[in-house]
C-alpha cells in the first residue's frame, strides 16, 4: 500500500498508469522469481530455497530506510507544526502549496477510529478483512495450484514449477500492456 501511496503522491498523472502496472506487477513477479529459484535450485535442497526467499525480505527491510516521505506528507507535517505554535502567517504562506483542512488536522490514531462508530469505521474493517482474505487465498492458490497439478493431473515438480514461471511471464507482460494503454490515456486526456 505504501508504493500505491507514493506513486499517486509523487509522479505526476501521465506516467502514474505505468508506475500502477509495475506496482502490480510485484505479484506475478513474485511468483516467476519464485518458481524460477525453485527451478534452478531444487537439487540443493527445500531448506536452500527457503533460504534464498529470505533475500527478498532483507532487500525490502534495508530499502525502507531509503524511502523519505512524500513531499505531501512533510508538507502536512510543516502545517500541523505551525498550527500548533499559533504562527497563523505561516499557517497561511503553506496552504499556498498545497490545501489542507487546518481544522481537521488533529492526529487520528487507529484506536480512534475502531471506538467512533461511522462510515470511516466500517470502510478499515472492510478493507481489513478483504486484505486478510485476498493475502490468504494468493498464499493457498500458490501451494494448492502446484499440488494439483502434481497429485492430480500428474505434472513432475519441474513441470509444474515451468508452468508457473509461464504464467508469471504472461502476468508480468499483461501488467506492462495495461500501464502502456493506461499512460497511453493519461497523455490524451
Amino acid at each position: 500500500m505504501v508504493s500505491i501511496t507514493i506513486v499517486n503522491e509523487e509522479i505526476p498523472a501521465r506516467r502514474r498508469g505505468m508506475l500502477y502496472a509495475i506496482v502490480q506487477a510485484g505479484w506475478p513477479l513474485g511468483v516467476l522469481l519464485a518458481s524460477a529459484v525453485y527451478l534452478l535450485f531444487i537439487g540443493e535442497g527445500w531448506r536452500f530455497v527457503f533460504l534464498l526467499g529470505i533475500m527478498p525480505m532483507i532487500l525490502v527491510i534495508v530499502g525502507r530506510f531509503y524511502i523519505r516521505e512524500s513531499d505531501r506528507f512533510r508538507h502536512l507535517e510543516e502545517v500541523r507544526a505551525a498550527h500548533g505554535a499559533g504562527d497563523e502567517a505561516s499557517v497561511q504562506d503553506l496552504l499556498g502549496r498545497y490545501d489542507v483542512d487546518v481544522a481537521a488536522l488533529r492526529a487520528t490514531t487507529v484506536g480512534q477510529l475502531l471506538t467512533q462508530a461511522g462510515q470511516v469505521r466500517r470502510q478499515l474493517v472492510l478493507l481489513s478483512a478483504v486484505w486478510l482474505a485476498f493475502g490468504t487465498s494468493i498464499a493457498a492458490t500458490n501451494i494448492f495450484i502446484t499440488d494439483f497439478l502434481t497429485r492430480v493431473k500428474g505434472f513432475t515438480p519441474a513441470q509444474a514449477g515451468l508452468l508457473l514461471v509461464c504464467a508469471g511471464i504472461a502476468c508480468c507482460s499483461t501488467c506492462w500492456a495495461a500501464g502502456s494503454a493506461s499512460a497511453g490515456v493519461a497523455a490524451r486526456s
